[in-house]
């Protein structure tokens, strides 16, 4: 994709002080039969039958008898076999296809469902508790929620898989040299709504693609191309945003990416209340965005920037503190006609290496239009 460095402009309000604001998330048996008294033996097989697929379901696995469904995420069209359909996993549990989650999924304390395919969140989803851990050989996108889906968290932690060993980095207080899994993207695809409730953690993804961009212009018809679900693109270290996300509490550490937004690389829309952000690490001399990376739609509606399809984040509260780039804005980066409104919030120690230390926390390219 054509690369568009320059032709980028920045809206930015500052409300208030960025520091010192208090921070806060079987077979089918039914047909008649064909001679007396099987009627009974019949209606026993069909309630077996019906148990065993309710106890696959609840642990996550497939039954025999499930049907496939199309989903569109993105630009692109994915059959998958759903396996679950809600309820509590009580029991480490693995789910080992591409799978539909359609209901609120509770996943018990101290078990981990490990995930060796995609979840694809199919309208209004909440899942709480315990762990969702990438398996050593899944690369992928974990969850995608499409458009017009939404996707609720609270109490759960996502755990991208990596281990960081190595000297402890000064600034993010850990390793940066990943022993665990290394990913192709970003843990969750947002095109929908994505809600990050508090107890939420999401941590420990390393994003080691480095190529693909996040928004890309055609300058002859003016029409934007952002990354479909089958895309692997070097933005987003825990998320990548293309829809709306609100965070109102929870924790997005220790994520590490290739090239920008370790945190959060977003094209969408950004409401955040509350929660932290922190220990994410933008590696390469243009790592821009060690917590939030912002790129996409320039607002040219007339309309207040948040009833348009321009890309924005508005920070009213929060935590970040320790995140790093190697390129600009350590904390937040505001970039290709995005909006930054920061009215509240706590900005730590962090810090971008390659430019004038003043610029570490919050940093945006203004040009005239």
């Amino acid at each position: 994709m054509k690369k568009n460095y320059y032709a980028k402009v920045l809206a930015l309000t500052v409300a208030a002080s960025m520091v010192s604001v208090p921070a806060f998330a079987a077979e089918d048996v039914a047909p008649a039969a064909q001679e007396q008294g099987k009627e009974g033996e019949n209606e026993q097989i069909s309630k077996d039958s019906e148990e065993e697929t309710k106890e696959q379901t609840i642990k996550g696995e497939t039954p025999a008898t499930e049907p496939t469904t199309q989903v569109t995420t993105g630009d692109e069209a994915i059959t998958i076999t759903p396996q679950s359909e809600g309820g509590v996993i009580s029991e480490d549990t693995e789910w080992t296809d591409e799978t539909t989650l359609a209901e609120n999924l509770t996943i018990a304390e101290e078990k981990t469902l490990t995930l060796k395919g995609q979840v694809t969140i199919s309208g209004d989803v909440t899942i709480s508790g315990g762990t969702i851990k990438r398996d050593e050989a899944f690369e992928d996108y974990m969850i995608v929620v499409p458009e017009g889906s939404s996707l609720t968290l609270k109490d759960v932690k996502i755990d991208g898989g990596a281990v960081w060993e190595g000297s402890e980095d000064a600034t993010i207080g850990r390793g940066t040299e990943n022993s665990g899994v290394k990913a192709t993207s970003a843990m969750i695809y947002n095109f929908g709504t994505l809600t990050v409730k508090s107890g939420t953690i999401l941590e420990n993804n390393d994003n080691t693609t480095t190529s693909g961009a996040i928004a890309t212009k055609d300058e002859e018809t003016g029409e934007y191309t952002f990354p479909s679900v089958t895309d692997k693109v070097q933005f987003g270290g825990a998320v990548l945003n293309g829809g709306l996300m609100e965070i109102s509490g929870g924790t997005i550490r220790n994520n590490n990416v290739g090239w920008r937004g370790a945190g959060i690389a977003s094209y969408g829309k950004i409401e955040m209340t509350g929660g932290t952000i922190s220990g994410n690490y933008a590696r390469n001399s243009w790592g821009d965005g060690g917590a939030i990376y912002l790129s996409g739609k320039k607002n040219d509606t007339g309309e207040d920037y948040t009833a348009s399809n321009a890309s924005y984040c508005t920070i009213f509260d929060g935590n970040f503190t320790k995140n790093k780039s190697d390129g600009a804005g350590g904390a937040v980066c505001a970039d290709g006609y995005s909006i930054l409104y920061v009215k509240g919030g706590t900005f730590g120690v962090h810090l971008k290496t390659t430019q004038q230390q003043q610029r570490a926390a919050v940093s945006m390219y203004i040009v005239p239009v």
